[in-house]
């Protein structure tokens, strides 16, 4: 009686073994057809018109003081004559006075989503220095100043800005104004 039960369970085993193959064989035909969809629906995308580095002047508002931290806004202006979108966080690291990166700025908040830039227009962001020693640190550095990226480039600017160097720095998203 076990072996004709082994030999039933077995069979039935085989069964569901060749149903299974045989549903994944159907199945990877139907995806062929969505994969074909996709690709046209990518015909249809769009270019957007990024403000590049070198169609934007940088600088660096007056820095402020807050317990323990030093904020300063950067200014993003569109000296091109077309507007363009910027929008999301930019690239900020602080360099010392050789010019070599010591501090890379964190992202908090979140996106405020895009901006149209138009000509001489101004989108800000937020860069705030800890100016707390960490660890057996009695003090922080002077950053000299800043290498910024804008939002969706490559290519950076650096700019002179004396703030506090110690770990923590972070920078916030664009925003317009």
């Amino acid at each position: 009686m076990n072996r004709r039960f082994l030999i039933l369970t077995l069979s039935a085993v085989a069964l569901v073994g060749a149903a299974c193959s045989s549903t994944t064989s159907s199945s990877s035909t139907t995806t062929s057809a969505p994969s074909t969809s996709t690709t046209s629906m990518a015909t249809t995308t769009t270019k957007t018109n990024w403000c590049s580095t070198s169609s934007l002047t940088i600088t660096a508002g007056e820095p402020s003081g807050a317990a323990g931290h030093v904020m300063m806004t950067l200014n993003f202006k569109n000296t091109s004559t077309t507007t363009c979108v910027t929008g999301g966080f930019p690239g900020v690291a602080g360099t010392n006075s050789s010019g070599a990166q010591t501090v890379q700025a964190t992202r908090v908040g979140s996106s405020n989503g895009t901006i149209n830039l138009a000509p001489g227009s101004t989108a800000t962001a937020t860069v705030t220095a800890v100016n707390v020693p960490s660890g057996n640190e009695t003090s922080c550095p002077t950053l000299a100043g800043l290498v910024v990226t804008p939002p969706n480039t490559v290519a950076n600017i650096q700019i002179i800005a004396a703030l506090p160097g110690c770990p923590g720095m972070a920078v916030s998203a664009m925003s317009a104004g």
